[in-house]
């Protein structure tokens, strides 16, 4: 905010938190656009997009959203997606796999649309892969036990934190430990914490090492995010937003759109550009070693 202050004094930032409640995403949606008439929303994960995309849309105003899924894209002729491409991510952790001589995959498939697209890109590299459907949130016992008898050696999860969690505990409550693929952001100080024994299990995709330039510029530090990857996703695109509403009149949202499209790469995680309002970005394989995550060469 002190930047954006600094840098565009005639352009206020906004907050409203909707405590990942979608009715009061949308109570906060039309309070940003009738009350505070903001130009340009920015959004975290896909069902608060979805929520309040109609806002976006009617109000004709550029929607930035941090979520896996493109159909709110598809759907909102104003809408940005950021977030790496969990289709690809998947399909490279299946390909380290192979790679690796893992001959049975399943995945942990919860009922999302990002489930849906790993699961399509892991079937490129393993036509015969064992999907398992759950609802979000289930415990997920059952499931693992049917992996576990058709000998699956590694389980994609693409769930939440608490996907994670669910299928780790189940794991130890078997006594089964596949590998386990899962996008990076859901892999958690407290999923490590709670399931140390298991971490040398977990392979992840992600985006790039956070540049040390933007983890300096956090208040107390990086140990004071919760989520760094969501902070350097709202500070990249946010930043974006500015300087595509400072070079256009407020009601002309093709100059708007034009510019926001325009962005340039930024090396904070690792952003390449825009192609059709879908963010392009870096993709990097991590594992646990040592007591960490550290980068999987390709």
């Amino acid at each position: 905010r002190r930047e954006l202050s600094q840098e565009y004094p005639a352009i206020e930032l906004v907050f409203e938190d909707c405590a990942f409640d979608t009715r009061r995403a949308i109570t906060a949606a039309q309070k940003l656009f009738m009350i505070d008439r903001v130009d340009a929303l920015y959004v975290d994960t896909t069902p608060i997009a979805s929520a309040v995309a109609q806002w976006s849309t009617s109000q004709k105003r550029i929607m930035v959203y941090d979520g896996a899924a493109d159909s709110v894209a598809r759907a909102n002729p104003y809408a940005f997606k950021t977030v790496v491409d969990f289709g690809l991510g998947c399909e490279k952790l299946a390909q380290l796999w192979k790679k690796r001589g893992v001959k049975k995959v399943g995945i942990s498939l919860v009922s999302n649309e990002s489930a849906e697209v790993c699961l399509q890109h892991v079937r490129k590299i393993y036509p015969d892969v064992f999907d398992v459907p759950h609802n979000p949130g289930e415990e997920l016992s059952t499931q693992l036990l049917l992996m576990k008898s058709r000998g699956v050696e590694g389980v994609f999860s693409v769930a939440y934190e608490i996907g994670a969690l669910n299928l780790l505990r189940a794991m130890t409550a078997l006594q089964y430990s596949p590998l386990m693929g899962d996008f990076h952001a859901n892999i958690s100080g407290r999923v490590v914490r709670e399931y140390p024994g298991l971490a040398s299990r977990l392979n992840t995709f992600g985006m790039l090492d956070l540049s040390p330039d933007f983890l300096s510029k956090l208040e107390g530090g990086p140990e004071g995010v919760p989520n760094l990857d969501a902070a350097a996703l709202a500070y990249v695109h946010v930043r974006q937003l500015y300087r595509a509403l400072a070079k256009c009149e407020r009601d002309d949202i093709s100059c708007q759109m034009a510019g926001m499209q325009a962005s340039p790469p930024d090396g904070v995680f690792g952003f390449r550009g825009w192609k059709n309002r879908l963010a392009d970005i870096e993709i990097r394989l991590r594992e646990w070693k040592d007591g960490g995550f550290v980068g999987i060469e390709d």
